[in-house]
C-alpha cells in the first residue's frame, strides 16, 4: 500500500493517542469501581436473564479464544472462531464494566496477559490468505479480525499496533456495508455506527472505500435526517462527525 501522507500520519497518531488515553481511563475507571465493593454477585444475579446469559456466555467464549479448538463449535473452524469469540467476548465485558468491573478487569488482564498467544493466533491468517484462490481472506474473516482488532487496541493500542494485522482494500471493502439503512427502519443505527466504528479504525481505508457512499452532495443533507430521528440521535450525530472527520482527511491532505 502507498504511504500515508504527513497530514494523515498525523492524523493517525492523534486517534492512537486518544485510544491510549480512553484505554486509561478506562482501565482507572475499573479500579475505583472496584475499590468501592460492588457486590459483584448480587449484582450478577439482579440483571436480567438475557444479560446474565451475555456476560457468561463472554466468560466462555473467552476460554475458548484463547485455546482454539478447544470445544466442539470452534473446532469446525479454529482460526476463524478463535478470533470472531475473542471480539464477542471483549465488546460484552465493554458492555458490561461498569456493572461488574472487578470481573471484566479480571479478564481484560487475562487477555493482556495472554498477548504473545493472541498475536500468535491472528499471525496465522497472512497463510489462509495465501492459500485462497482469489489472493483474500475466506469471506468473514475480515469482519473478526477487524472486530476483534479494534477491541484489542482498546485495551492496549501499544501492545496491539495498527500494524499487527493487515486488511487489503478489497477485504476492508466486503466488511463496511454497502449502504446505510434509512432513518425510518426498526434499528437503523447499527449500520451507522458500524461505518463510524471502520472508519475510526482505518480512516485512510474508509475513505478510499467509502468514499463513494459519502459524495459531498449529499453528506450533509443525510446527516440532516438523521439529526431528526429522536432515539440515539446523540450517538448518531457523533458517528456522522467520526465519518465526517475520516473523509475530511482526504479533502485536507489535497489542499
Amino acid at each position: 500500500m502507498p504511504e500515508s501522507s504527513s497530514f494523515e500520519h498525523e492524523a493517525f497518531e492523534r486517534l492512537t493517542d486518544r485510544e491510549s488515553a480512553s484505554a486509561q481511563s478506562d482501565r482507572t475507571l475499573g479500579q475505583e469501581y472496584a475499590s468501592e465493593g460492588i457486590n459483584e454477585e448480587e449484582t450478577l444475579r439482579r440483571m436480567k436473564p438475557s444479560e446474565q446469559r451475555e456476560f457468561i456466555d463472554a466468560e466462555d467464549m473467552l476460554s475458548s479464544a484463547l485455546n482454539p479448538g478447544s470445544s466442539n463449535w470452534t473446532k469446525q473452524d479454529p482460526l476463524f472462531w478463535s478470533v470472531s469469540e475473542l471480539g464477542g467476548a471483549l465488546q460484552s465485558f465493554q458492555r458490561y464494566k461498569d456493572r461488574l468491573p472487578r470481573r471484566c478487569e479480571a479478564h481484560f488482564q487475562e487477555v493482556l496477559q495472554n498477548a504473545d498467544k493472541i498475536k500468535q493466533i491472528l499471525a496465522q491468517y497472512p497463510a489462509r490468505r495465501a492459500n485462497s484462490p482469489d489472493g483474500l481472506y475466506k469471506r468473514g474473516d475480515e469482519s473478526a479480525i477487524i472486530e476483534a482488532h479494534i477491541e484489542l487496541r482498546r485495551l492496549d493500542p501499544g501492545m496491539f499496533p495498527r500494524e499487527l494485522v493487515e486488511i487489503t482494500d478489497k477485504e476492508f471493502a466486503r466488511a463496511l456495508p454497502k449502504a446505510l439503512e434509512m432513518p425510518r427502519s426498526a434499528k437503523p443505527w447499527h449500520p451507522l455506527m458500524y461505518h463510524a466504528k471502520l472508519a475510526e479504525y482505518n480512516p485512510d481505508a474508509f475513505r478510499r472505500i467509502a468514499s463513494r457512499l459519502y459524495p459531498p452532495e449529499i453528506i450533509q443533507r443525510n446527516r440532516l435526517r438523521w439529526e431528526q430521528y429522536p432515539d440515539h440521535q446523540p450517538e448518531c450525530r457523533e458517528a456522522w462527525e467520526t465519518l465526517e472527520r475520516a473523509l475530511e482527511l482526504g479533502q485536507a491532505s489535497k489542499n
